[in-house]
């Protein structure tokens, strides 16, 4: 039967050389270095080391930039993994269509639904109802690296292994899988 069947990075581009040497041509030259106890200006340093100072000043400019997009990065990151877990389980504690795979390599749909406490899996094919408490997946493989099992697994797959047995579904692409692998495992975790 299906249900015991053993089944199967953004960062920001650096701004370009041209870009920095057109804001360093934009820039007005720096002031003389005042010492306070001489208020006459000290002599300005060598054009090539100005340029290079301005240089370094810059990339130094870019380094806190980045840091500050790195954060709101960062911020906007971790919004969207809240939203996407919060749809993963209004998803699946509602019962989601998916794709488990028999040792065969078939597919059948299946109806897999996560329980209120977010601490049992439930898969529901035809009439047959089979209920996994989570504590009990001892891993959650994703894609065709899985020893030990006869199933014909590609990248699509994701494989639930308990101690005894294991159940793949299959996924329409890999963001759906990936998203199931991510969402699952850390329930899974929680209850461990």
């Amino acid at each position: 039967p299906v249900m015991g069947a053993c089944c199967s990075e953004v960062e920001p581009a650096p701004g370009s050389a041209a870009a920095k040497a057109g804001a360093l041509a934009a820039m007005p030259p720096p002031p003389p270095a005042m010492d306070r106890e001489d208020p006459e200006p000290k002599a300005l340093p060598p054009p090539e080391l100005a340029k290079q100072a301005m240089v370094e000043y810059m990339d130094a400019g870019d380094a806190e930039v980045e840091t500050a997009d790195d954060s709101v990065t960062s911020k906007e990151q971790r919004q969207q993994a809240k939203e996407v877990v919060k749809t993963f389980v209004k998803d699946m504690v509602k019962g989601r269509k998916m794709n488990v795979m028999t040792q065969a390599g078939q597919l059948k749909t299946c109806v897999v639904s996560l329980s209120r406490q977010l601490d049992t899996l439930k898969i529901k094919v035809g009439t047959q109802t089979r209920s996994i408490p989570l504590r009990d997946i001892d891993e959650i493989a994703a894609g065709s690296d899985v020893e030990g099992i006869a199933t014909p697994l590609d990248d699509l797959c994701a494989t639930l292994i308990l101690s005894d047995d294991c159940i793949t579904f299959r996924f329409a692409d890999l963001n759906g899988r990936d998203t199931f692998v991510m969402c699952l495992l850390m329930f899974c975790n929680g209850q461990k």
